[in-house]
């Protein structure tokens, strides 16, 4: 039984980006065909490199949002608006994110692309040695750089952290992957 970008896609979308590994992908991916445990495992490059291709393509279809001038007549909200509208209501405490990057600038718009041309390799990355550190309500968390199961580079920072919620010491569990779009082109 075969697979396609599309059953990829679908299991993504189920499961979320947040804690998205090629193997939680490839697990419910035999379940969905009705596959034995481990049917797939022979397939894992494909399956990373489609799930690679499926998140890319996300990301450059966000990228591509709001890249047109304001017309004079209002134009119909896209889907993925509505639901975000949609979600909002029923959730009225859901957070805002922001991100104000270093220098103020935003990041190209054809960042994958403009990232595949450096003169970086998988190696000089690796062996940088340039941590990422961020805070969290006082709490410290440090990741190194690494190689994603996808091939892409970056830091994965994560662990159980104290918050102090109206006066109550609660823990969180706390999961950041910070990706490098165009990385995994980088030379090996």
């Amino acid at each position: 039984m075969s697979f396609s970008k599309a059953d990829i896609a679908a299991i993504i979308k189920e499961q979320g980006v947040d804690n998205l590994t090629a193997k939680t992908v490839r697990v419910k991916l035999e379940a969905k065909l009705g596959m034995e445990a481990g049917a797939l495992k022979a397939q894992k490059d494909a399956i990373s490199t489609m799930i690679d291709e499926v998140l890319e393509e996300e990301e450059e279809a966000d990228e591509g949002e709001g890249d047109e001038e304001e017309e004079e007549e209002p134009q119909p909200k896209a889907k993925k608006a509505k639901k975000e509208e949609k979600a909002a209501d029923e959730n009225p405490n859901k957070g805002k994110m922001t991100c104000t990057t270093r220098s103020g600038n935003e990041a190209p718009k054809n960042v994958k692309k403009v990232q595949e041309a450096l003169k970086m390799s998988m190696k000089k990355f690796l062996e940088s040695g340039k941590a990422i550190e961020f805070e969290i309500d006082g709490n410290t968390l440090r990741g190194e750089p690494r190689t994603f199961s996808s091939g892409a580079l970056g830091w994965y920072l994560g662990g159980k952290v104290e918050v102090d919620v109206a006066g109550t010491n609660v823990w969180a569990q706390v999961g950041c992957n910070i990706v490098i779009p165009g990385s995994n082109s980088w030379k090996r």
